[in-house]
């Protein structure tokens, strides 16, 4: 399944009918580690990360505006934890008052990513140490704080848009 966003004044590009527009908004913020951190992924894995290949990110799509907004955040990392939906809800709650059904947060399950602090706790052969934890939590604050920052810039580049989706077969 393909989703097609058009954002602007005009989203006539396939028909000259009206389209039913809807405030969207986009963003994209870096959350590469500034530190060398245990990456999750493979059990077998016992040291911090060596070296930085390729940034990662955090990103949100904002539709629709008031109690009616929903807000889709995607996280690059192995998983998102109950604890990291439960309070990325509770903020957005506070800031925007967006209902926690109003909010999807996923990951994008990648194996060369830090691991979360308070998830998937049995997957190391080799325990997470104690300094390796606390650099984990505080990358997870980190990482907390760039997607409600990402959030509000995709909140804040709202304009009318349309949404479309599609199936195909190749």
């Amino acid at each position: 399944v393909a989703v097609l966003l058009t954002i602007g004044t005009s989203c006539t590009a396939w028909s000259d009918e009206p389209q039913n527009l809807i405030d969207v908004g986009l963003a994209k913020r870096e959350i590469t580690p500034t530190k060398p951190l245990r990456l999750s992924g493979y059990g077998s894995r016992s040291e911090v990360m060596s070296g930085i290949r390729d940034p990662i990110f955090v990103r949100a799509l904002a539709i629709g505006t008031g109690a009616q907004r929903c807000v889709m955040v995607s996280v690059e990392g192995i998983a998102v934890t109950s604890s990291q939906t439960q309070r990325l809800s509770a903020a957005l709650r506070e800031t925007h008052g967006l209902d926690r059904a109003r909010l999807v947060l996923c990951s994008t399950h990648s194996h060369t990513a830090p691991h979360p602090p308070d998830g998937l706790t049995n997957l190391f052969r080799t325990p997470v140490t104690e300094s390796q934890q606390q650099d984990l939590e505080a990358y997870a604050d980190f990482v907390h704080a760039e997607s409600l920052l990402c959030i509000d810039q995709a909140i804040a580049s709202q304009r009318p848009g349309s949404l479309s989706v599609g199936t195909e077969k190749a």
